[in-house]
């Protein structure tokens, strides 16, 4: 299968958002470790003994309070307090992601400045950037490189093989 360069380069802007999440599951852990447990992401022995308190579902979180967080069913947002970058994920598999969430994410990053990244990925209004993101993702479901299970949610893609394209954003 070979991948043009579009392509590759979303797989890339994929694993770099997938990585992102990271954030979301450590803010769950703090603030809802039981959306985690439930999931089955995480094992109940795996969440860190902590003095229970009940956190509310809007809140600030981070070593400095940075992120502002909206929990929402077994998912949550994050919008970090500076940088206005938006990070939101359903508590499934850390490898699955919600194509608009993905966009509004991409979208951000591809107008921000971060750690030097001075590539425009495209230079489109938001509902034509979101367009040809969804195409492109598209493109990757045809490929194989993605799946899709309609059970579960409709806009919800699976990257199914992390080392096809080496991580170098």
């Amino acid at each position: 299968m070979e991948l043009n360069l579009e392509q590759q380069k979303m797989i890339e802007y994929i694993k770099l958002f997938l990585n992102r999440k990271q954030l979301v599951i450590q803010a769950l852990l703090d603030i809802a470790p039981g959306i985690l447990t439930s999931t089955g992401l995480i094992k109940r022995e795996d969440v860190p003994r902590k003095p229970r308190t009940r956190k509310s579902d809007v809140g600030s979180w981070g070593e400095n309070e940075e992120w502002e967080y909206f929990r929402h069913g077994l998912g949550c947002l994050l919008i970090h307090t500076v940088t206005k970058e938006r990070i939101e994920w359903d508590a499934s598999n850390e490898s699955t992601f919600d194509r608009y969430w993905f966009s509004n994410w991409l979208y951000w990053y591809s107008r921000n400045d971060i750690q030097g990244k001075t590539e425009a990925i495209a230079d489109l209004p938001k509902d034509a950037f979101r367009n040809y993101v969804f195409e492109l993702i598209t493109q990757l479901l045809k490929n194989g490189i993605l799946i899709q299970e309609y059970l579960q949610n409709f806009n919800e893609h699976t990257l199914v093989n992390h080392s096809i394209v080496q991580h170098k954003l």
